[in-house]
């Protein structure tokens, strides 16, 4: 065994590097002679070190290197392809459990800002480690290691504010990809096995069961695996909508359903299979937009229609949804050339489903003549809470409703919104709500940064007519007024 070379390599990956100290240094040369201690303080490199010194000396170093750095050694044997012993398990998963808790404050809990460090250590652990693992062969060892990282995080207590958990996912899930290229079949059918477990393991978190469920689903594409698949989905489906403590998941219900088509797809199941298999869990939101679209891509246009209808009643309450169903309702419409209904589509979104959608207006407006719309128009405006009337105050040119919306509205949001379109038409009133805001704002004590506002706003009150005279007798009364405020006077002093 090359033991020269061997330590020369692991300094090297430790980043090491030798010097002389007060002149004292000394080393054997390739001839077993000593070198002079009064040479010059230059550094040697690694290379003259390891080939000066006998390797008696290298193989005592190296051996109490080993006995006191378990990971080193564990480095040392990887180097050495001796296989992964029970013992050496033991030692990676202190590792992980090392990396996971000296992270953490004495609670337990990674805060934000030591979850950097966190995710550096184990992501390094991950792509360096059992990387190497894995080029050794060791692949059972190795999936053994990132479920416990897998299981690990799911038991973590951190600030996941910029995804580190996610991260860390990906990182494992791009290695069991890695086992997956290069494994046989008997490993592959145990890494299926592995993930099948991790994704109904409630010690994996619930999003991190997502990654697994997509490596799932995406690999393993030969006919055992998708015939397990098969009836693994469906009984996933059942679990979550008939569970035990009674306490449906229909979110995760659908992803299942999702999956066990994809499935029936990959084993070319009959359409009427298919159709069948919708129809059972059809009150399953994703599964009636799956069935939909393999309507309109069949043309069954009626029943997606009908399907859809049925999809607004049934899950009424979920403005999300029964917009998403409006729209694949004006896409059946236009595609078979129904106007009436189409346009009959648009008026329930602008009234019902989303009141006062600036984009739904503007295609509606093109179904009438100016004098119609006219009178059209005021149908929706007399709806309640219509979200943002003031779009469609501004689009149809209505500055007169727009000022009064602006004018008996509590702030001045409006009037600084749409200030150069409605401030001629009433500049005394507009002003006069300046005053009001400006004099509501001075009369709190707050900070630099409303100080700052109330500044920009005497500003804005300059620019019409009389606004000059009344900032200044403004600024007056609250010099007088407000004189202990040194950051309202510097402010003041902007104006």
């Amino acid at each position: 065994m090359d033991w020269k070379k061997l330590f020369d390599d692991e300094i090297l990956h430790r980043g090491l590097e030798y010097y002389e100290q007060d002149g004292k240094c000394a080393f054997k040369n390739d001839k077993n002679k000593t070198a002079s201690s009064n040479e010059s303080c230059a550094a040697f490199s690694i290379k003259e070190l390891v080939d000066n010194t006998d390797s008696e000396d290298i193989r005592a170093f190296l051996i109490n290197a080993l006995t006191d750095d378990p990971m080193l050694l564990q480095q040392f044997k990887l180097k050495m392809r001796c296989g992964i012993s029970s013992d050496d398990l033991k030692i990676y998963k202190q590792a992980i459990d090392r990396i996971c808790t000296c992270h953490a404050d004495k609670y337990g809990y990674i805060s934000y800002y030591d979850s950097r460090g966190f995710y550096n250590e184990l992501s390094e652990f991950l792509q360096k480690t059992i990387t190497e693992i894995i080029d050794n062969k060791e692949y059972i060892n190795a999936l053994q290691l990132i479920r416990y990282v897998f299981i690990a995080l799911g038991n973590i207590a951190i600030d996941d504010s910029n995804g580190t958990l996610g991260a860390l996912a990906c990182d494992c899930i791009t290695l069991l990809q890695t086992i997956l290229e290069r494994c046989d079949p008997e490993v592959k059918k145990i890494l299926y096995e592995e993930c099948k477990s991790l994704v109904v393991s409630d010690d994996t978190l619930d999003y991190l069961q997502d990654y697994i469920e997509e490596l799932l689903f995406s690999d393993f594409s030969e006919e055992e695996f998708l015939q397990d698949k098969l009836v693994f989905s469906a009984a996933q489906v059942e679990a979550f909508l008939h569970p035990e403590e009674d306490c449906i998941n229909e979110y995760a219900a659908k992803t299942w359903a999702k999956y066990h088509l994809q499935v029936m797809r990959q084993l070319n199941f009959s359409q009427k299979d298919i159709d069948e298999y919708c129809k059972k869990y059809i009150d399953l939101s994703d599964i009636r937009k799956y069935y939909v679209d393999e309507c309109i891509r069949m043309k069954r246009y009626k029943e997606a229609i009908q399907l859809l209808e049925e999809g607004k009643l049934v899950d009424t309450g979920y403005r999300g949804l029964i917009l998403a169903y409006s729209g694949k309702l004006k896409e059946i419409y236009a595609k078979t050339g129904q106007r009436e209904k189409y346009k009959d589509e648009l008026w329930r979104i602008v009234l019902e489903y989303d009141p006062g959608d600036i984009d739904t207006y503007k295609e509606l407006k093109t179904y009438y003549t100016a004098d119609e719309w006219e009178e059209k128009r005021e149908i929706i405006f007399k709806q309640k809470d219509i979200h943002r009337i003031d779009h469609l105050y501004a689009y149809d040119g209505l500055y007169d409703r727009l000022l009064k919306l602006a004018l008996e509205a509590q702030g001045i949001y409006y009037i600084l919104e749409y200030e150069d379109l409605i401030k001629d038409l009433a500049p005394e009133k507009i002003l006069k709500r300046y005053e009001e805001v400006v004099r509501k704002k001075a009369a709190y004590t707050s900070d630099r940064g409303v100080y700052q506002e109330i500044a920009d706003l005497l500003k804005r009150m300059k620019r019409y007519p009389g606004g000059k005279d009344m900032v200044q007798t403004l600024i007056a009364e609250f010099r007088s007024a407000y004189r202990r405020r040194p950051a309202m006077m510097q402010e003041l002093n902007r104006v």
